[in-house]
């Protein structure tokens, strides 16, 4: 039995006898003669019948001891120890095969009627290329913002699929494999969208090279009117979203199909539409979005706000746009009209928080002028942090320098348009953290609307109200 169990054993410990499991106390590999030699005992021992052992199992103790016991008895006067040694050996009939036979192989295949000359059928289990792997991200767990992240990878091959292991492509623009909407790149989506708005799509297609424009658009209405479920009319500012968001969606509804839920948009191939279907897939996602649909929501009004409300179409008559009085101090002494216009533009240029860009664009007044941000959050453009400008409450603006640092910090009336020499600035900014430049921005946003709002009712004859 030890013999047979022995055999048996011997071919577990050939497969897993070179697994590392990464201790210190790790066995050492096996050659190729002791692999092969474990190979034959277990197969060897595979090969015996089962019967005796299964008897064996069956019976107790007692059975065991009266069957298989022997007595053996010394006289007094022989020599030797009185203790009695066991001895274990298989019976040369029974082996059969010599394990040291250079035609083990051959003669174990006759003994155990196995026919060598047909071929196995394949195992389609067995991935005949290399395993790809790939990181997934759990929506159990929020990040300290409450939002969903994950690597942070904005490059293509962050949310590519997988290679077909028959064809060998992989599915691009034109490919005929819908190409289903992955957790990177809806949250990369995400945040684009939080730059950009709704309506930026020739800014948002460069980011997504496997999405079209209507692609884009149609996933941008379905994340809206999810999100709008969850917003409740208690209140005049979610009264007013909700009349907002509504509006952006009646005006371009031109394209949409009206089972707008489950098709993306008129004329969409079975493609488009089963990957316009995974958007919002897994439910846990969509509860996601759920929790920060407002915030996007939000955002979303803002910056349709500046687009279709207070910038005009023309490029070149928004340069000249005439700022209102705006309430509150500003985020740094020497920002004045010139700043609130240019940050106005370099939003709809750019994008919301790229101010690394804006600030390194020519066309606005930022441009040629040394900073310090030493005393702010950054301007690398951090698009994971894009919600700190919707918090209700106002934050309170840090005043920079003293009242003699303050004259050193020109007001610039005109966008300064000269050679190089004149573009170098030798003073040294300090720039302001991104939360005084959200509140800078809102009363900017603000000034327009009471203004608006005052030539409005003027027009209707009605009385202005003084705030």
């Amino acid at each position: 039995m030890f013999d047979r169990a022995g055999m048996k054993l011997g071919l577990d410990k050939a497969v897993m006898g070179t697994h590392d499991d990464g201790n210190a106390n790790k066995t050492s590999e096996l050659n190729r003669q002791e692999i092969e030699d474990l190979l034959k005992k277990g197969a060897y021992g595979a090969m015996l019948n089962d019967e005796e052992s299964a008897k064996f199992c069956e019976e107790d103790i007692d059975q065991i001891l009266e069957r298989r016991t022997k007595v053996i008895r010394h006289e007094g006067n022989e020599k030797g120890s009185v203790f009695s040694k066991a001895t274990f050996a298989a019976d040369d009939d029974n082996l059969g095969v010599d394990l040291d036979d250079p035609d083990f192989w051959e003669k174990w295949a006759a003994k155990a009627d196995i026919d060598t000359t047909t071929k196995p059928d394949e195992n389609t289990l067995i991935i005949k290329h290399s395993r790809r792997r790939r990181q997934v991200q759990r929506f159990g767990s929020r990040t300290g913002d409450g939002s969903y992240s994950s690597n942070d990878n904005d490059s293509d091959a962050a949310y590519e699929e997988e290679e077909d292991p028959k064809t060998g492509r992989r599915g691009g623009r034109g490919g005929d494999q819908p190409r289903p909407w992955t957790l990177s790149e809806k949250t990369k989506y995400e945040r684009k969208l939080m730059i950009y708005g709704y309506g930026s799509w020739d800014l948002m297609v460069a980011h997504f090279p496997r999405r079209t424009e209507k692609d884009l658009k149609a996933v941008t209405r379905l994340l809206m009117r999810k999100g709008l479920t969850v917003i409740s009319k208690g209140n005049e500012e979610d009264r007013r979203l909700m009349e907002d968001i509504e509006e952006i969606l009646a005006k371009d509804a031109r394209e949409e199909h009206r089972k707008h839920d489950v098709i993306p948009y008129t004329g969409a191939t079975k493609k488009q539409i089963a990957e316009y279907r995974t958007f919002l897939t897994p439910p846990d996602y969509a509860e996601h979005i759920e929790r920060k649909g407002r915030n996007i929501l939000l955002r979303i009004q803002m910056l349709n706000t500046i687009r279709d409300t207070i910038v005009p179409d023309d490029w070149e008559e928004a340069k000249k746009l005439e700022i209102p009085h705006v309430t509150g101090s500003s985020p740094v002494p020497w920002w004045k009209a010139n700043e609130d216009r240019d940050l106005l533009l370099g939003i709809l240029k750019h994008g919301y928080q790229q101010y690394l860009a804006i600030r390194n664009d020519p066309e606005f007044c930022f441009y040629g002028k040394k900073y310090d941000d030493s005393q702010t959050d950054g301007v690398d453009d951090d698009e994971s942090k894009t919600d700190d400008v919707l918090e209700p409450e106002e934050k309170k603006s840090i005043a920079f320098g003293t009242k003699e640092e303050d004259s050193d910090y020109e007001d610039k009336q005109e966008a300064e348009e000269s050679d190089d020499e004149e573009l170098t600035d030798s003073k040294v900014y300090i720039w302001p953290s991104k939360a005084d430049i959200g509140m800078r921005l809102r009363r900017i946003i603000a000034a327009f609307l009471r203004e608006r709002a005052t030539t409005q009712r003027k027009r209707r004859g009605g009385p202005t109200r003084q705030r």
